[in-house]
């Protein structure tokens, strides 16, 4: 069967470091993805590693990953559109298991990762991990951190993500789970705990809780920033 070309599509904001170790990871991978990054207007202009003679495109968009999403895909040449955070990391397998699933997967048309912290050890990051498992797959509830894929032909049918400061993610999740088939897939896709580890451990748990009941109460996106800091 025809492997798929994917488009991995990354949002960025004040993203340097944690974009350079993503990007050494992509670079390699068989078959090459194409590569758009999207950064903020605001900020310099980001310089690519010589390595990428061809794949890699930067873009400017207005600040919000969810305007930032949207110019990566209308500029994306894949067959399937993948959004990552700068800070994802890519697990041992993960390339060859997705490209495997799409190609095989024919009905589902996007969908999401398996949420994991890789390089955290001990009992917060085991919990942490076990509580978004509960979210997303007794609540049906996933965020961007997870990675969202979908096919192109799929694309307009979902709609775009949200010009919103905050839950474009999932907002868009439960609106395009409406109109086409998504799949929460058990391949694992890492994330930095850099944030978690600043923040706190119980702090984040309890701060993330408390967003995401106000927002599924209907708080606005607006306000809720004001709170996520």
């Amino acid at each position: 069967m025809e492997s798929k070309t994917v488009t991995i599509i990354i949002p960025v904001w004040k993203d340097a470091d944690p974009l350079k170790r993503l990007l050494a990871e992509l670079v390699i991978l068989n078959p090459q993805p194409e590569v758009i990054v999207v950064q903020t207007e605001e900020e310099v202009p980001f310089s690519a590693d010589p390595v990428w003679e061809k794949n890699l495109m930067v873009l400017c968009a207005p600040k919000g990953r969810g305007s930032q999403m949207n110019a990566g895909a209308r500029a994306a040449s894949g067959d399937v559109f993948l959004f990552l955070h700068a800070d994802s990391i890519l697990m041992h397998d993960f390339w060859e298991s997705f490209h495997d699933w799409l190609v095989h997967a024919h009905d589902v048309m996007g969908g999401c990762f398996r949420f994991s912290l890789p390089h955290a050890t001990g009992f917060w990051p085991r919990l942490y991990e076990i509580m978004v498992w509960i979210r997303v797959n007794g609540l049906n509830l996933p965020y961007g951190d997870q990675g969202f894929f979908i096919r192109r032909l799929a694309w307009n049918q979902a709609g775009p993500f949200r010009d919103w400061p905050l839950m474009e993610d999932l907002e868009w999740w439960r609106r395009a789970g409406r109109k086409i088939r998504l799949k929460k897939l058990s391949i694992p896709l890492g994330t930095s705990s850099r944030r978690f580890e600043r923040r706190g451990w119980g702090k984040s748990a309890i701060r993330n809780i408390s967003i995401l009941t106000l927002y599924l109460l209907g708080i606005k996106p607006e306000t809720l920033k004001k709170l996520y800091t």
